[in-house]
């Protein structure tokens, strides 16, 4: 997969989730940011959908998968404006 471009947005949310940033996932689909409360849904869905973010357990938080960490390595000359 690194003859394309993840978009920005997923990057972030995969280089927060790098650095430590916690995701949670409700049962409502919706997904935010546990620091801040902001939400991140449309990006986080699509990363789910992606296989590059995964659900751990029953308590909501989000963890990154080996797909994901390649994908921040294929991405890794581009770097995202981290809050």
């Amino acid at each position: 997969m690194a003859s394309w471009w993840l978009p920005m947005p997923m990057l972030t949310v995969l280089a927060r989730m790098r650095r430590g940033d916690v995701l949670i996932g409700d049962s409502n689909g919706l997904y935010y940011w546990k620091a801040d409360k902001k939400r991140c849904s449309p990006t986080a869905k699509a990363l789910v959908n992606r296989g590059f973010i995964y659900q751990i357990g029953f308590n909501g938080e989000m963890a990154i998968t080996a797909s994901g960490l390649n994908e921040l390595g294929y991405n890794k000359a581009r770097s995202p404006d981290l809050p």
